[in-house]
């Protein structure tokens, strides 16, 4: 996956694991800079192009799933909420996250972490917090 120079410092989880990131890649990968989120999701329902991008969303979910254990094994976390864009990409990416999880983790690790979920409120949860700060 391209690591997007915008986005974090080399070697920060934010150049591998950012939906930012996994967006370029694909935008990249057809060649189509212009693509917004919606017609890339769009773009993706054709399984043949779907195919096509395979590699990247499994490797954007190995970062993404090293990056969420290390942070829960870090903060003792029993839950942890997926927000942001992530979640208007749930159907092509939530299963193969909470299975690369499964897979990475050791069984301490998911007995203490039991609890993987989208954001209630989605991509609008950050705003919605700070109107109540």
């Amino acid at each position: 996956m391209e690591k997007s120079a915008i986005v974090g410092k080399g070697g920060c989880y934010e150049t591998y694991a950012s939906m930012k990131v996994l967006k370029d890649s694909i935008r990249k990968e057809f060649n189509a800079e212009s693509l917004r989120s919606e017609e890339i999701l769009e773009l993706l329902e054709d399984k043949e192009n779907l195919n096509r991008v395979d590699h990247i969303l499994k490797e954007y979910i190995e970062y993404l799933a090293i990056g969420i254990s290390n942070m829960a094994r870090l903060c003792s976390a029993d839950t942890v909420v997926i927000g942001g864009s992530f979640v208007h990409y749930k159907d092509l990416l939530f299963e193969r996250l909470k299975k690369e999880l499964d897979r990475i983790m050791s069984d301490l690790e998911k007995k203490q972490t039991r609890v993987i979920k989208l954001a209630k409120f989605s991509n609008d949860a950050g705003i919605i917090g700070a109107t109540l700060i």
